[in-house]
């Protein structure tokens, strides 16, 4: 399959934070219910990959060498 261009270019940050704002939206529109609740659980591992990424694009410091 071939890759999509892309016309802009964005960073996984932004791309996480544009996916966590669209989840919030669409949670909000909703009821109480399980849609709810598997929705509710995005933003949360949204921000999880957001630290793990951070975390392990750090570059090491000259004192853990």
């Amino acid at each position: 399959m071939p890759r999509r261009s892309s016309s802009s270019s964005h960073t996984f940050e932004q791309k996480i934070a544009k996916a966590k704002s669209r989840f919030q939206k669409q949670a909000s529109k909703l009821t109480a219910g399980p849609q709810l609740d598997e929705l509710g659980l995005k933003p949360g591992q949204l921000e999880t990959a957001a630290h793990w990424n951070m975390m392990l694009s750090e570059r090491p410091s000259k004192a853990s060498k």
